[in-house]
């Protein structure tokens, strides 16, 4: 490895230790990640370590890559969030890597460094970041991977080898088995050079490169076909990570919800994110200097277009999703990187070297998703009151808790309760309607006092609509806490078994 990439790589790690640090609750900066797809994923994974089996023993609906990076989390910490928090230092700074790469396609080289510096700033600092550890987050680089081969490709004039649609596949894959719904990408790119292999009328070429191109999904796909069968969890792991995702979440929203969603959640709360990659995008669209190849505009504005539409096409939206987009914001900062280069002429790189990191110092804590939580004692958090109350009131060795009518919050985690017995550990997204099993479950358990320990939470806006949790609370169990968090504006009960019952 050359010395200059050896340089860079340690410089990407550095920053990406930095942003993750700043911006992630996952950092030790936090004492817990208040995040409850997080704690879910958590769980999960460390329910896997135990030799529960995802789907069949705990609902949850993403991908197991994700349950398994989670359960290698778990190994180097089981208590906290230490291990993910690695993981996400190395995700970023393959992240970083990948952006410069893309920036040498159209940038020179001392512009490489901080084209990819400022992507990474405006991607960990945009809403949609979410605090860190989402299923966006990690399907980044794997996105960004396929999007600069395409575009090294279509510079230069040419086709990806068979090495590169294998690999692309492989990225593809493995997607798929961490939220299949950021295909999109993978579909037009390999759609776009199917078509224009045929253009080149390499037919039997064309037919070669999908099947290469399915062959490296299929090879992340036999892991998980073997495990499932193994755990004789096969109709488990297809109905609630194929089916529940399909049918049970997906709604549909007239365009007037959708548009205002984009108006809010894309360009409102995401302006710096959107405006970059919009702008980037238009720009290499329609600026006939930005690129050396007419199909290089055509191949960043269809996976664009591509990639939005399948993340959305559902009509269900989360503040989380539009992360995955966050790879064309690079293209927003190429154009603004080649107009400074060209006001400044020679002085840009010293005037580079200079503002970036007084930008970084400037914009890092103010634009950090983490800003409030940032000094916050350990007795602010519900999460760890509940933990001392549960500690100084359990009547047995073992904790038994239940996460009741919620997602999951954190309370497994930092109560050192023992991994949930029930399969409805939490309450999921979905509509009684759609799966009534799920609220009967859980229902069920307070109804026969099956857990000592029993955590409910309420909307603080009482407007808002919030599930009353079953009589039988209230008369097997007793109120034995509360707790409030106002950022989220969630309250919080902890209940305790009768000792008659």
């Amino acid at each position: 490895m050359k010395q200059q990439t050896c340089k860079r790589l340690l410089g990407f790690l550095l920053l990406s230790f930095i942003l993750i640090t700043t911006c992630s609750m996952a950092s030790p900066l936090f004492p817990l990640h208040t995040g409850v797809d997080q704690n879910c994923f958590l769980t999960v994974g460390k329910a896997m370590l135990s030799g529960k089996v995802p789907y069949r023993d705990l609902y949850e609906q993403k991908g197991p890559l994700l349950y398994g990076l989670h359960a290698l989390a778990a190994l180097v910490d089981s208590n906290g969030f230490f291990g993910v928090y690695l993981l996400e230092i190395l995700n970023l700074t393959w992240t970083l890597w990948l952006f410069s790469r893309m920036a040498s396609l159209f940038l020179p080289d001392r512009l490489e460094m901080p084209a990819a510096a400022l992507s990474g700033l405006v991607t960990v600092t945009a809403y949609c970041f979410s605090r860190g550890d989402n299923a966006e987050e990690f399907c980044l680089p794997l996105v960004l991977y396929g999007l600069y081969a395409m575009l090294r490709c279509t510079e230069a004039g040419s086709l990806p080898a068979g090495r590169v649609h294998m690999l692309c596949g492989i990225f593809a894959g493995m997607i798929l088995w961490i939220k299949f719904t950021m295909l999109g990408f993978y579909i037009v790119w390999v759609l776009f050079f199917f078509v224009e292999t045929i253009r080149q009328r390499k037919y039997l070429q064309a037919i070669g490169q999908c099947l290469l191109f399915l062959g490296g999904m299929l090879l992340t796909a036999l892991p998980w076909l073997v495990y499932f069968a193994y755990h004789h969890a096969l109709y488990d792991f297809f109905y609630v990570y194929f089916y529940s995702n399909i049918f049970l979440y997906s709604r549909s929203a007239s365009w007037i919800l959708r548009i205002g969603g984009v108006l809010v959640q894309d360009v409102f709360h995401n302006f710096c994110m959107t405006a970059l990659c919009l702008g980037g995008v238009l720009y290499f669209m329609l600026a006939k200097t930005s690129c050396k190849q007419k199909t290089t505009r055509i191949a960043i504005t269809a996976t664009y277009v591509g990639l939005y539409f399948f993340v959305f096409v559902g009509g269900v939206r989360y503040r989380y999703y539009l992360l995955i987009m966050a790879g064309y914001c690079v293209f927003g900062v190429i154009a603004l990187l080649r107009l400074w280069s060209h006001m400044s002429g020679e002085r840009c790189k010293r005037m580079l070297k200079l503002a970036l990191p007084v930008l970084y110092g400037l914009a890092i804590y103010p634009a950090s998703n983490c800003r409030y939580y940032f000094g916050k004692p350990d007795s602010y958090y519900p999460q760890i009151q509940f933990a001392e109350l549960i500690q100084q009131n359990k009547r047995q060795e073992e904790v038994s808790l239940l996460n009741y009518c919620f997602l999951d919050g954190g309370f497994y985690l930092e109560s050192g309760a023992r991994l949930p017995d029930t399969r409805f550990f939490c309450r999921l997204n979905i509509p009684s309607s759609q799966l009534p099993q799920m609220y009967a479950e859980q229902d069920r358990i307070v109804q026969q006092g099956e857990v000592e320990f029993v955590v409910v939470r309420y909307r603080l806006r009482e407007h808002l609509w919030r599930k009353e949790p079953c009589a039988a609370l209230t008369e097997r169990y007793t109120l034995l806490g509360t707790a409030s968090e106002p950022h989220d504006a969630y309250q919080y009960e902890l209940y305790q078994l009768n000792p008659e019952t």
